[in-house]
């Protein structure tokens, strides 16, 4: 899967090739209908006949395209904290893990933990998996 960050790198380079080719010496203004071309495909709907009418429309793409490169980057840094508040509570259940279990075999296994504890920690996972971000800090 290619990062959403390069995703948009790459459909902004094609938007300045579009817009370029508008100024490409060519004859019976070929160049300016493969920009026309370029730009529809770019915002999904055909310009018609009009030349250069697609690549004008191309401003409202890129600053939509901007809005969501921010908004990706938004929803990678929630995903990073949640992935963060995962490993911590992943890391304090399996902290009571700490009595040798079954003779002649090797297995790990609580002791008492509270009720309250392990409330606590499936309340917190599933907010996480809601994709909340959790209120409190996470104990380590």
């Amino acid at each position: 899967m290619i990062p959403p960050e390069q995703t948009a790198a790459a459909l902004q380079r094609v938007i300045t090739l579009a817009r370029n080719m508008q100024t490409w010496c060519s004859p019976h203004n070929v160049a300016v209908g493969y920009a026309d071309s370029v730009a529809e495909a770019l915002i999904g709907a055909p310009a018609g006949q009009n030349h250069g009418r697609a690549v004008a429309q191309l401003d409202d793409f890129e600053q939509a395209l901007g809005r969501a490169d921010d908004e990706w980057r938004q929803r990678a840094v929630q995903a990073e904290e949640r992935f963060v508040a995962s490993q911590k509570i992943l890391g304090d259940v399996l902290a009571v893990f700490t009595e040798h279990g079954h003779p002649g075999r090797a297995c790990l296994r609580t002791g008492w933990v509270d009720e309250w504890r392990v409330t606590q920690w499936r309340r917190d996972l599933a907010a996480l998996w809601r994709g909340d971000v959790l209120e409190r800090e996470v104990p380590q």
